[in-house]
Order: C-alpha cells, then structure tokens, then sequence
C-alpha cells in the first residue's frame, strides 16, 4: 500500500478518526477490532470498486491493530531499502516473531487483486497455531 512515512504519522496521530470510517463497513453496532470484523471488511474490499485513499489507510490501521490486539507487537514504518516491505508500515515483535515484519497493507493488495477474503483470520490463526507463538501470547496476556 503506498503510504509514505508523513502520510502514516499522521494517520496514526488521528487513529479513532480513521477507526470510524470502519463503522460504515461492518454490521456490529461498535468496533471491537475482532477478526470477525476483518472477516466483513475483506468480504467489502473484494467486491469494491473503488477505494479511496482515506478508506484504505482506515483498512490498514484496523487490520494492523487488530493483529496488534491479537498477537501483540507495534507499527513501524520500513525505511530499509534491502527489505520487501521498502516505504511500508508494518507489524514487528509480535508473538515470537521479533524482527519479522507483517505487512497489513499487503493482505489489502491480495485482497483487492486476487478477490481473496480470509486473509488476516487465516496469517492470524496460522501464527496462534505455533506452540511458541501460543506461549508468548499466554505470558503477555498473564500480565494484563
């Protein structure tokens, strides 16, 4: 997803303004940031036409911090032009997977192109089902 640095500060600055544009797409009357939501909004983006910019970075951040409050982790944005996810925000130090970036804005792009939904259940679950992802998860969630 093209989304410079500036552009991802800013939008992290005025998250619950982005949140809210994810309230027209899902059928709960409030957001939880629950893979069931991801679910919905995947299921909108692949039979969308068009997608604003605007609506697209809201995606991003709810996708992001909806894997942030499953498996923990933070945002930061890749500047390292060696890396995959080069101009990028990802997710880093996640349940066990320090230093290995998550990319929402590609499970977008592959939902968007491919007409693919399921995609972050299915990262999210893919990861809860390593024994030491399952682990790390048990000890953050001891100390909340």
């Amino acid at each position: 997803m093209d989304i410079t640095e500036e552009e991802f500060t800013k939008a992290m600055e005025n998250k619950e303004k982005f949140m809210s544009g994810i309230s027209s797409i899902i059928t709960s009357d409030r957001v939880k940031m629950e893979l069931e939501e991801c679910d919905q909004i995947e299921e909108w983006l692949a039979s969308a036409t068009e997608v604003t910019d605007e609506r697209r970075t809201s995606i991003l951040l709810f996708f992001g911090e909806t894997i942030i409050n499953v498996l923990g982790g933070k945002w930061e944005y890749c500047n390292d032009p060696k890396q995959v996810d080069y101009l990028s925000p990802v997710i880093i130090d996640y349940a066990g997977f320090n230093g290995f970036p998550l990319n929402p804005g590609g499970l977008i792009r592959v939902c968007m192109k491919k007409k693919r939904t399921g995609l972050v259940r299915a990262t999210v679950e893919f990861l809860l089902n390593k024994p030491e992802v399952m682990q790390e998860v048990r000890e953050r969630l001891k100390k909340a």
